[in-house]
């Protein structure tokens, strides 16, 4: 019996779906998967130190990108027939930024430190330029593959310099695989560059503000422990504690993974509707959350030699949580065009975090940054709850 039509449109619509998720659940286990072949033949220290220079590219990449993914996505859907000439102008007029980060670590680093942090900060952010085409393009599996192309490159570059792998060395590696990714991207979507006409237009940046800000909070609300953390404690403690906050992260990831393929549903629902959605993630997260620690649990000692009393897994259960039960309330706002609330509990939640980590940092080290990171989440839960419950009149 042949499918009808129908059924092949869903079965497209499904497989999209599911090559997106795989992408989206594969890139936060990159960080992980590499940390854990350095620890196998160098030290965390020489992870911790690249830790270093790694969060300061990727901050110099998300200030060049200013908010262009949000930004162009919306573009494209009103002006199909300009995304060639929309993608290359934002590009161009973006990559000036490139020179304030050139200015800043050139004060801060030695010349050849600072000469490579510049060329990956700038392919860093030429490649995820690219990410809004394969959003728009659909182009989740042609992504997935050039990126474990990537993984699999970085693992084989780690080993063959494993002999006297040093954070430049490494360094220098994450530099030669990011400029192999940006040219697998740009041959495939090569149509967009045959006809290059850059331009740089100004008035780029006020009018994709909004979009550089939500993200901007976004990456400090989830970054600014990993900042402190670096500034304060030795490079080993820095390597241990990025590869723990990073399965943290991506346990918290998986609250949002599991809202994303019905967020066209949930812009359909009532306050109510959103409050019993709120309820049931928040038993979700009850549920998955002990297991999912245990695991890890395991997974760092064995794997990756990394052991932690009871109070850290119990802090981190803390911290996980909460994302769980205010996740849907961020919906909900978005829905009542109020994502100025969720700017501004970003950044709450990033301040106080940061205030609590030179606090705690100096006396508790690694298991004061998580108290902090859990303190901070349960604010950010608590003005959450605050604002929907002085929204019980709006009806919509």
């Amino acid at each position: 019996m042949l499918a009808s039509p129908l059924s092949n449109v869903r079965w497209r619509r499904w497989r999209v779906t599911l090559i997106n998720a795989a992408s989206q659940l594969f890139l936060p286990l990159l960080s992980p998967v590499v940390a854990w072949l350095v620890l196998r033949v160098a030290s965390a220290a020489v992870w911790g130190e690249f830790v270093g220079w790694l969060v300061i590219v990727q901050l110099g990449a998300h200030l060049i990108g200013w908010g262009n993914k949000e930004y162009l996505l919306r573009e494209f859907s009103r002006a199909p027939a300009r995304v060639a000439t929309l993608w290359q102008t934002s590009l161009f007029t973006r990559l000036g930024l490139l020179v304030f980060f050139t200015l800043g670590v050139g004060g801060w680093f030695t010349g050849a430190q600072a000469m490579w942090l510049v060329i990956w900060c700038g392919l860093l952010a030429l490649d995820q330029s690219f990410e809004v085409l394969v959003t728009y393009h659909h182009a989740f599996g042609v992504a997935l593959l050039i990126d474990l192309c990537g993984l699999g490159s970085l693992g084989a570059l780690v080993w063959l310099n494993r002999a006297a792998l040093t954070p430049e060395v490494l360094l220098r590696c994450y530099v030669g695989v990011t400029a192999l990714q940006v040219i697998l991207l740009a041959t495939y979507f090569r149509h967009l560059l045959a006809h290059w006409r850059p331009q740089i237009d100004l008035a780029y940046f006020p009018a994709a503000l909004s979009f550089f800000l939500l993200g901007l909070s976004g990456l400090l609300q989830s970054r600014i422990d990993l900042y402190a953390v670096n500034a304060y404690l030795p490079k080993a403690e820095v390597g241990r504690y990025q590869i723990l906050s990073s399965f943290l992260l991506y346990l918290q990831a998986l609250a949002a993974y599991g809202l994303t393929p019905w967020v066209k549903s949930l812009y359909r629902l009532n306050r109510a509707a959103f409050l019993k959605l709120t309820a049931r993630l928040m038993g979700l997260g009850a549920l998955l959350i002990p297991p999912a620690l245990f695991g890890l649990q395991w997974l760092l000692g064995v794997h990756y030699h990394l052991e932690w009393p009871f109070a850290f897994w119990l802090v981190s259960a803390l911290f996980v949580w909460p994302i769980y039960c205010y996740l849907p309330i961020i919906y909900w706002l978005y829905k009542q065009d109020q994502a100025r609330w969720v700017l501004a509990v970003n950044f709450f939640g990033a301040a106080l975090n940061l205030v609590l980590n030179l606090w705690l940092l100096p006396t508790f080290t690694v298991l004061g940054a998580l108290v902090a990171n859990a303190v901070a989440q349960w604010g950010m839960l608590g003005v959450y709850l605050a604002v929907i419950s002085s929204q019980k009149s709006v009806a919509r």
